[in-house]
């Protein structure tokens, strides 16, 4: 819903009870937040997206943290950042 369609509750019929007044302002400032929330999180997603290839690197990041520790689950995480890379192509 953009922003700009929200009918204010002043445009609302004389006749409106207060409390249809008071429910239309709520659901317009809500309306409002939401619309606010969500294209804040457009902006934050678009900003966080990596290529395939950063990913990959970071898991193989990951992989060579635990290589000490946990040698199978290191090899997983190489073998997983391998396909995810190639699934680019």
């Amino acid at each position: 819903m953009h922003i700009h369609t929200m009918i204010p509750p002043t445009r609302l019929s004389a006749h409106a009870s207060r409390g249809a007044l008071v429910a239309a302002d709520l659901f317009n400032r809500a309306m409002v937040s939401l619309a606010r929330f969500w294209s804040s999180q457009a902006v934050v997603s678009a900003r966080a997206q990596l290529t395939r290839a950063q990913e990959a690197t970071e898991a193989r990041r990951i992989a060579n943290t635990l290589r000490g520790t946990d040698r199978r689950l290191a090899d997983e995480l190489f073998a997983a950042a391998d396909r995810h890379e190639r699934e680019d192509c």
